[in-house]
């Protein structure tokens, strides 16, 4: 299963889905619709992760010369297992210095709110 929220911020993965809310396609760092994924990620069997993440890793399934988690969905995909997402309706990024900042200035104001 795949956790998601709304963005179309190209730093973010991506998901499409088919008419009946299934996963049909991931993307990483591109756009591919307007469901991004939040960075947390589950698998039914732990084995269904790796042999996946292995076949990625054969054909050198890479972003910006790196290997992520997200196009591992893809193979498992093509193995018609089939992949869920759960929406979520907010979400904090902590992957950046910048991100980092923001989360507490955004803090710091809702205590402050709720202090008068």
């Amino acid at each position: 299963g795949i956790v998601t929220f709304y963005s179309t911020h190209p730093k973010w993965s991506f998901i499409k889905l088919d008419d009946e809310g299934k996963v049909t396609e991931v993307a990483e760092k591109k756009p591919i619709s307007n469901i991004a994924t939040v960075g947390i990620y589950y698998f039914k069997k732990g084995k269904y992760f790796v042999e996946s993440a292995e076949q990625m890793i054969k054909k050198n399934i890479r972003t910006n010369n790196e290997f992520y988690i997200a196009p591992v969905y893809n193979e498992m995909i093509q193995s018609n297992k089939k992949i869920l997402h759960y929406p979520i309706a907010e979400m904090r990024g902590l992957g950046t210095p910048e991100d980092l900042s923001k989360f507490l200035e955004n803090m710091d104001k809702k205590l402050t709110s709720t202090e008068s």
